[in-house]
């Protein structure tokens, strides 16, 4: 009896890039400062600039993160926003909006963020504090 057998074989092929990973902290966290304890209220900040019916009159600031990766090249960034129950919480960068497209030079970069803080009903009088996704790539 004869036996035949036939090899089939390819050669595969596989890409990638080399990087300097990403890294990403938050030097320092958003202040929305007093907030209003009224249905429907709201309350911006954006860059130097707070703003909305349910602002009081009280300290805030933006936040910061700071990302260090490879100098001169494109990274994009997107906040994530959060729905918990009756608050509502839209991180946003200093052109008000959730993404955009920024240059690391010189191996660092500071990026100032903001949010809008919406109330649905009143709640219970204490302080709050919201975790929002911060999402970083090369591009």
């Amino acid at each position: 009896m004869l036996t035949t057998f036939i090899l089939a074989s390819v050669i595969g092929q596989t890409s990638f890039n080399l990087v300097v990973p990403l890294q990403i902290a938050e030097t320092q966290s958003i202040n929305l400062g007093d907030i209003a304890n009224l249905a429907s209220a709201r309350c911006r900040v954006v860059l130097n600039l707070r703003s909305g019916d349910a602002c009081v009159e009280s300290e805030w600031g933006p936040g910061v993160i700071h990302i260090s990766g490879a100098a001169d090249e494109s990274v994009m960034i997107h906040l994530s926003p959060v729905y918990a129950g009756d608050i509502s919480f839209i991180p946003l960068l200093s052109n008000g909006t959730q993404s955009d497209k920024y240059l690391v030079q010189d191996g660092g970069l500071d990026i100032s963020i903001g949010g809008e803080l919406i109330l649905q009903k009143p709640l219970t009088l204490t302080q709050y504090q919201i975790s929002y996704m911060v999402e970083v790539n090369y591009q």
